[in-house]
């Protein structure tokens, strides 16, 4: 449990961070920087993360020291809203496919990234509780877990070691999945190019539909 006071100083000191940040990414802007003005908004992320991270440790901790304190705010609706996770069922397939998606990319670049990747596993979870409960899902004996990751550039260098998948999968299992091993559940990782921003999606079906799904993913 993080001390409170330390907390709030952090949350003081993180806001005028990315105060600062954001004044940089003006300036590059204006003078086509592009090298300064990707360099700074990948430390606007880390910022604004530390800021999210440590008002969601802050609150934990406050229900911590004061038990009487009224439950007024779910942690699980916070990361749910904050992240804004949203779960479909594919209708032109039929048979079930699940999409899975996240308006950001999924980079492994935070500071705190134990505490972001916690948050990431229950709200995936949370999610398709609550997806399951409004709708029903199946769980899957083999799964395919396809990631896709939609990049306004084009010429980026893709690097699938540099995400949270196992997150993803960890927060799948019991619901979509059986587990994340390979003898049940197999992974492809695919890039496309964007017009409506970057963001990730993540399609779970049966494994003896992998190759159908994909070819329709390609062709969107």
């Amino acid at each position: 449990m993080i001390n409170i006071y330390d907390c709030i100083t952090m949350i003081k000191k993180e806001t005028g961070n990315l105060r600062s940040f954001s004044e940089r990414l003006e300036r590059s802007s204006d003078e086509c920087d592009f090298d300064k003005l990707l360099g700074t908004a990948e430390k606007c992320l880390q910022s604004s993360s530390t800021i999210y991270l440590m008002a969601r440790d802050l609150i934990s901790s406050m229900y911590m020291l004061i038990p009487s304190f009224p439950f007024y705010l779910e942690e699980d609706k916070v990361d749910f809203d904050t992240l804004r996770v949203s779960i479909e069922t594919i209708k032109e397939f039929d048979y079930p496919v699940y999409r899975i998606s996240f308006p950001f990319l999924l980079p492994n670049k935070r500071k705190k990234k134990v505490d972001f990747n916690d948050a990431m596993l229950h709200t995936v979870n949370a999610a398709l509780r609550r997806y399951r409960d409004d709708y029903g899902v199946q769980l899957f004996d083999r799964a395919i877990v396809i990631f896709v990751s939609y990049y306004e550039d084009q010429s980026i260098t893709i690097d699938n070691d540099n995400k949270e998948t196992s997150v993803i999968l960890n927060g799948l299992s019991g619901i979509l999945i059986r587990d994340d091993h390979v003898s049940v559940c197999d992974t492809i990782y695919c890039a496309k190019k964007s017009d409506q921003g970057e963001r990730t999606e993540v399609y779970v079906t049966d494994s003896d539909h992998d190759l159908d799904v994909y070819a329709w993913i390609k062709a969107k």
